[in-house]
């Protein structure tokens, strides 16, 4: 009778502890997904609004890089590439395709996953910029992070 008592309150301790731990590891994962996409939507803001400018030689640099590229969407749907980093932006097909689905979104800001690329779309009088930002480094850092509290959360699981 006892012994059954105590595996049952075993059991629920177990089942409140991975609760716990699971909801833990959610808190966490959830909170530095939404960390990482607000600084990256502030980058973009800051680079629709005020264009990265390169370093001088030997100069240091404060900001964030970023890998990213800018269009110009004008009133009349043409694209014109408006700057950016480690991308080629000679690909004009490739250019018009992300644009396209940026502006068929409807949305202000997204995420192409196809292409894994985020978008920011700020509209002015004399067309639209938008900017594109690679989202493959969040992914890489979610990842890492999800392994790390699957590890973390087993070897709790087990020291319990």
């Amino acid at each position: 009778m006892i012994r059954k008592l105590r595996v049952k309150l075993v059991a629920i301790i177990m089942a409140f502890a991975t609760v716990i731990l699971a909801c833990v590891m959610a808190a966490v994962l959830g909170l530095t997904r939404a960390t990482l996409e607000h600084e990256s939507l502030d980058m973009m803001r800051h680079i629709a609004l005020n264009p990265i400018q390169v370093p001088a030689p030997g100069e240091e640099f404060d900001g964030v890089r970023l890998p990213y590229f800018v269009l110009s969407v004008g009133e009349d749907g043409t694209i014109e590439p408006a700057g950016g980093g480690y991308y080629d932006l000679s690909d004009t097909e490739f250019l018009q395709q992300a644009a396209g689905k940026a502006v068929d979104s409807g949305r202000q800001n997204s995420v192409l996953t196809d292409s894994h690329l985020r978008f920011l779309r700020l509209d002015t009088d004399s067309g639209s910029t938008i900017v594109f930002a690679d989202t493959s480094n969040e992914t890489q850092t979610l990842t890492g992070l999800f392994r790390t509290c699957l590890l973390l959360c087993s070897a709790a699981f087990i020291a319990f």
